[in-house]
């Protein structure tokens, strides 16, 4: 990575070095230190940063450099999304760029999981297209920038250049359907500071179709007969008459996953803190079945990014080919993927049991069944069962089975914590990452919770000491069925090799 020499001093002291292109920022974090970055350039006339954006003012993570629309340096969506925030933190001039809330709001919409019958939606792909400016490699150096009084000014033009920033990447880098994938070049995912717009994209999907055409907002379909990892290479020509390559990889993990027989859409009727959950049960009858009949309802667990959706929960749970032998001995997996897994616990156990009242209503009324749960998802069966019990809803169920579930609390190192709190404001992923940590179902698992300010000791979050209470008032565990916990471990008692205050993340910034 290339950059120039700046010594700041703002608080804090960050050196860049061009040389080495490498940065290390002294007893604060590189959140303080893009600050002190941005603080130090704040002088700098606008007229010498004609496209409103100097990137120096933000810490470069996103290896941009890579990126300019001249070669086919495959971009991931991680990447892509850390380049537009990088851009949008590095602005201060024209019109404002998209922020990733709005960006993630599209490709969120709808999910691409197939429900019965459907190959899949199409995946959304995004395409930046960005000018902007830094300083040139030796800008100090030679006395074209210079450094007064914490304050970064320019003595000649020739301290600053002009860039491009274009990369093009899906929002989902995998596919369990490659026999037929749909891309969608969506309008709402152009993130650009310019007025150019696209007028064709020539993309070869490396499915042996070679280069075709496509305008913005329309669908692209890919028809792979191998799986593996592909490289898709594409040309997108502007109205200003400019052109510009990108790439990116994506991953065909089968051919042809199967498809659930049925969905059931899920809403809860029973409120909880004022809002309902909801989600959609998907079914995948034993081979010789044409309605459900002998059901195992399998809840998911803690979906980070809500991201799981059948196609992804039939891979895991089937791993061990566990869903296909199930089926041999004549068992219906009815598999819960809530909207969102990150929501309360208790107000998506709510929706557990509205999925098990319409599985009852489906079977015949000596059927009864066992009821799993992954993870979050066992709090969940937990919950739900117990709050039928003690409700007098009938519920029918003879097996309670719960597997790596947390219920005396999930531990993810307070240190582990701290760490995305320190990068969230300049990596885009250690920011969606916190969050998804302060969410409430992450707060009433984790049996200590990172506070703000850091305390002395680890405490956990006033949502757990809720959520305990409100378990302990419904008798904690349900008490009309077998229960069984099953922990993934060495059996042995063997740890993961890391001791008691062992360093466990070196962050290096290169």
């Amino acid at each position: 990575m290339n950059s120039t020499i700046l010594k700041i001093t703002v608080a804090i002291m960050i050196t860049v070095s061009t040389a080495a292109g490498r940065a290390e920022a002294a007893e604060e974090g590189p959140s303080r230190a893009g600050e002190g970055l941005r603080a130090a350039l704040a002088s700098i006339e606008p007229a010498y940063i004609p496209s409103g954006i100097l990137y120096d003012r933000v810490l470069p993570l996103s290896r941009l450099e890579e990126h300019d629309g001249t070669r086919f340096e495959p971009v991931s969506w991680r990447q892509w999304r850390q380049i537009v925030h990088e851009m949008k933190r590095a602005q201060s001039e024209g019109p404002p760029v998209a922020g990733l809330d709005a960006i993630d709001r599209v490709t969120s919409a709808g999910g691409y999981a197939p429900a019965a019958g459907e190959r899949g939606r199409a995946i959304p792909v995004g395409i930046l297209n960005f000018t902007y400016e830094r300083f040139t490699e030796d800008a100090f150096a030679s006395g074209a920038a210079l450094m007064e009084g914490g304050q970064v000014t320019i003595a000649r033009p020739e301290a600053i250049e002009s860039r491009r920033a274009f990369a093009v990447a899906p929002a989902r880098g995998r596919t369990y359907r490659g026999a037929h994938v749909a891309f969608r070049f969506d309008p709402a995912l152009f993130v650009t500071n310019g007025t150019a717009r696209p007028v064709t994209i020539d993309a070869d999907f490396g499915d042996g179709a070679g280069l075709q055409t496509f305008a913005l907002g329309e669908e692209a379909v890919a028809r792979y007969g191998s799986f593996g990892t592909k490289t898709i290479r594409l040309h997108v020509s502007f109205d200003d008459g400019t052109r510009w390559s990108s790439a990116f990889l994506f991953d065909v993990l089968t051919l042809a996953a199967p498809l659930p027989n049925d969905t059931l859409a899920i809403t809860a009727t029973i409120p909880y803190e004022g809002g309902v959950a909801s989600g959609e049960a998907y079914v995948y009858l034993a081979p010789a079945h044409s309605q459900l009949t002998q059901p195992v309802v399998v809840l998911e667990g803690f979906d980070i990014d809500n991201s799981l959706n059948w196609d992804e929960l039939y891979a895991l749970l089937n791993d061990e080919n566990l869903i296909e032998d199930a089926r041999v001995d004549g068992f219906d997996l009815v598999v819960m993927n809530f909207t969102d897994a990150t929501d309360y616990i208790q107000r998506n156990s709510l929706a557990v049991v509205e999925l098990i009242e319409q599985v009852q209503a489906l079977v015949s009324p000596e059927i009864t069944f066992p009821l799993i749960g992954a993870s979050m998802g066992g709090l969940c069966g937990r919950y739900a069962l117990s709050y039928m019990e003690t409700n007098a809803i009938p519920h029918r169920a003879r097996t309670y089975i719960s597997f790596d579930t947390p219920h005396n609390g999930a531990s993810i190192p307070l240190g582990m914590q701290y760490w995305l709190d320190f990068f969230s404001s300049e990596s885009a992923e250690a920011e969606a990452l916190l969050a998804s940590l302060d969410r409430p179902a992450a707060r009433q698992m984790l049996a200590y919770h990172h506070t703000t300010p850091p305390g002395p000791t680890g405490v956990s979050d006033s949502l757990r000491g809720a959520f305990d209470a409100d378990l302990a008032a419904l008798g904690d565990y349900p008490a009309t069925t077998r229960n069984v916990a099953v922990a993934n471990g060495s059996g042995a008692q063997a740890g993961q090799g890391f001791a008691a205050g062992n360093q466990i993340i070196l962050w290096e910034y290169d």
